[in-house]
């Protein structure tokens, strides 16, 4: 029999002034055991022990090893003492005005710092958990209190678990405030040290796990859901069965928010529900699959949230977001197969990232397209009842869709999931056909090889026509190809060709015209057009009114001034452009939709980034930022540029809601050099929290005036990240997107720096941003 853990069962007594524990665990084995290896961080052993008789034990940076043979149904007692810990992973503490909160953070391998355990997702185990805490404090984890017993001190014993991974584990202590709502017979609970405003989160909440008991055919396994509200939190939200956890902005939008922090909530509590099923209930037996989690739970989140909000219009951002940034990503030479052999723990934080979640979940979209809604709901439902409570690999779910589907869905799968990037399809007009060919796509411009099974839509005169695409394929008549934008490949157009779309514009969809404009930016930047041929196609789309039309161009005349502000054709196309968008949206109205709303927002800041006359005269409305929370990032940006630092960190420090503190930190990095030294001193007084530096760290690289300050800050702030954000892989990505910024005027420098402060946890990010530092800087010369 394999050596197993079939339960933990863990006391934690924890001194909340110390900021320490001590713990007593019992670890019941199941299987044949030569030595206990147990993995631990940052953990002081007391004593181990095996039938009362004390064990011999060896303990090295990440492990306890206990000496000696067990064997099935053997207990083993261990006394431990730790730190509860200042970064954002493991067991942590947050100290804000409201008071302290120690919670947890334990994917993918935190658990080992808080406990021994074999912190491995296929070794599932029970977990039955104990809080000793100060009386006036409460605890929150898993499972409901089995028993609460309050003398000098409070102990609460929870009910034990299903079986579970470790990193699915949750142990809360804070002074809570609550908020009830009920399911069916399950109790659905907000938790947050601050005021709760709402039951808008419980709602989203009530109507995800409806969608997704209806859609897979199973019940929602455990008798209660905690949303917590974490005041200082490394990721963004983290399924643990039964007490998710979220960032606070996320669980204090109300019906009265901004529309997008309403819409960016309830897609952030629908998947991490999603996880409840997929990911707590099946899960995957190695990292190597983390895709398998991610990806589905971010598709399943936007079928949920368009399910009961079709105004939103979800799936335009999904494909702008999602497939938007995983088709730039993966068209890098440093990308990944979105399934990875992962063998170290430095490596599990970097896959958390565009490949992972908008790559996979843009396939799952374009397989759902190839089967059939309902078959691939069929399939889905099939895997979860087959897996359920135990692990299970990609393959598994592919047979099962296969299956239900009758279509080779798993020879198709195997190849996109174990081969890096996607390929680019070329229509050519050829007398009175179109000809269609495939090659990879490479954002640096060379050709790559591979034949990908293309799931190929096209939209014809007499609908959509589908065919799975090995090497070449062939058409008579041509609208469109790449229907809706389903399937997760570039598509490049001869002149005749184009000219063909264009003609039929008024037949295609917002998601049609969003896929055209997204590869004619994907074609300038790889040298496959010229900068004239780009800006003679996107004419064609600037008197578009669509939501996902505007932001798309918007985004990319803002992007190619921001890498090039002394281009005068560009700056003038950009200001003009956003000025008619800002003119036309005018000033909010009362019961306006929310995608106008949200575009306003993002025409406003992106104008007030490229057109400083512009700043100056929106930096005059900077005064009541929560009117209108869609426009708080676009003033703070004009205010940045105008007024200063220290007007943002006063309105900072005035407004408790996240909503707009964010977007004023974000705003901070545009900034002037001298300002922006002050940075660090906001850091360090708290009016920038640890969770929120990446915000400005992200912003500052694409400010012009930024770059230098970056530059000569590098090590600081890499320090920063890395303490904050151990084992999340935000250091990686926040040098990914700067070095490209900072590399145009200080090439050589970023280089050699670039390799000085190379480490494993952010190689990744390195190495990508010096790809796309190569490519932008062919781009730069050309504008």
């Amino acid at each position: 029999m394999n050596p197993g853990i079939e339960k933990y069962e863990i006391k934690f007594d924890f001194d909340l002034k110390e900021l320490t524990y001590t713990s007593h665990e019992r670890i019941f084995l199941s299987g044949e055991w030569k030595d206990l290896k147990l993995d631990a961080v940052k953990i002081s052993i007391d004593r181990i022990t095996h039938n009362g008789k004390e064990l011999k034990f060896e303990t090295g940076n990440d492990y306890v090893l206990v000496k000696g043979n067990f064997k099935d149904n053997d207990v083993i007692d261990i006394d431990f003492h730790a730190k509860v810990s200042d970064t954002l992973m493991g067991l942590y503490f947050s100290k804000t005005k409201e008071g302290t909160m120690i919670t947890t953070q334990f994917e993918s391998n935190g658990a080992r710092m808080a406990f021994p355990c074999v912190d491995h997702p296929a070794y599932k185990a029970v977990f039955s958990i104990t809080a000793v805490i100060d009386k006036e404090y409460d605890a929150i984890s898993n499972m409901p209190p089995k028993r609460v017993e309050v003398s000098d001190r409070k102990v609460i014993e929870f009910q034990d678990t299903p079986r579970m991974s470790t990193y699915l584990l949750y142990i809360g202590v804070g002074k809570f405030r609550y908020e009830y709502e009920k399911y069916r017979d399950i109790d659905l609970i907000l938790a947050s040290l601050k005021e709760i405003r709402s039951k808008y989160p419980l709602e989203i909440a009530k109507r995800s796990i409806e969608f997704y008991e209806k859609y897979f055919g199973i019940p929602y396994a455990l008798p209660k859901m905690h949303l917590i509200s974490v005041p200082e939190f490394g990721a963004g939200a983290m399924e643990n069965w039964g007490a998710i956890t979220f960032r606070e902005v996320a669980l204090m939008a109300t019906e009265n928010s901004g529309s997008l922090m309403k819409q960016n909530a309830a897609i952030t509590i629908a998947h991490e529900i999603a996880h409840q099923w997929f990911g707590d209930l099946v899960t995957m037996k190695w990292w190597n699959d983390l895709w398998l989690n991610e990806s589905f739970a971010t598709f399943m989140s936007y079928k949920t949230v368009d399910s009961f909000s079709k105004q939103w219009d979800v799936f335009a951002d999904f494909i702008r977001s999602e497939t938007g940034g995983a088709l730039r990503s993966d068209s890098l030479k440093n990308t990944h197969p979105i399934e990875v052999d992962v063998k170290d723990p430095d490596e599990i934080s970097q896959i958390f990232d565009e490949i992972s979640y908008g790559k996979g979940a843009s396939i799952l979209r374009m397989i759902e397209d190839y089967t059939g809604s309902e078959e691939f709901r069929k399939g889905i439902a099939k895997y979860l009842n087959d897996h359920k409570y135990g692990n299970a690999e990609g393959s598994d779910l592919w047979t099962a869709i296969e299956e239900v589907s009758g279509k080779p869905v798993k020879r198709v799968m195997e190849y996109w999931i174990k081969n890096p990037g996607y390929p680019v399809i070329t229509v050519r007009k050829d007398g009175k056909k179109f000809r269609f060919t495939q090659d990879r796509f490479f954002l640096d411009g060379t050709r790559g090889e591979g034949k990908w099974p293309i799931p190929l839509t096209v939209i014809t005169g007499s609908g959509k026509k589908s065919i799975l695409m090995e090497d070449t394929a062939e058409v008579e008549d041509l609208i469109k190809v790449n229907a809706n934008n389903s399937g997760f490949y570039r598509v490049a157009y001869d002149s005749e060709s184009f000219a063909t779309v264009m003609k039929n514009y008024d037949k295609l969809s917002n998601l049609d015209r969003w896929g055209i404009i997204s590869d004619l930016y994907a074609f300038l930047i790889s040298g496959r057009i010229s900068v004239d041929d780009y800006l003679s196609r996107i004419k064609g789309f600037l008197d578009d009114a669509d939501h996902l039309v505007v932001e798309e161009v918007s985004s990319q005349l803002t992007g190619l001034y921001l890498l090039k502000p002394e281009s005068k054709k560009i700056a003038e196309l950009a200001s003009s452009y956003l000025r008619s968008q800002v003119a036309r949206l005018g000033d909010k109205k009362k019961g306006e939709d929310d995608k106008i709303s949200k575009l306003r927002g993002i025409v406003t800041q992106d104008l007030a980034m490229v057109d400083d006359a512009f700043a100056k005269d929106l930096s005059s409305s900077f005064s009541n930022l929560a009117a209108d929370p869609d426009l708080a990032l676009a003033r703070s940006i004009a205010v940045a540029k105008t007024a200063g630092i220290s007007e943002l960190a006063k309105a900072a420090n005035s407004y408790s809601d996240d909503e707009i503190r964010v977007r004023i930190i974000a705003a901070m990095g545009w900034c002037n050099i001298t300002d922006l030294k002050s940075v660090f001193g906001l850091i360090d007084d708290g009016t920038i929290r640890k969770q929120d530096m990446l915000y400005v760290f992200s912003t500052m690289p694409s400010n012009p005036n930024g770059r230098d300050f970056f530059f000569s800050n590098i090590d600081r702030i890499v320090a920063l990240m890395e303490h904050a954000f151990e084992g999340t892989g935000y250091t990686s990505r926040i040098l990914e997107n700067a070095i490209p910024y900072i590399g145009l005027s200080k090439y050589d420098e970023v280089k050699k720096k670039a390799e000085q402060i190379r480490k494993p946890s952010y190689s990744v990010g390195i190495n990508k941003g010096l790809e796309t530092l190569e490519i932008v800087r062919k781009l730069y010369n050309k504008l």
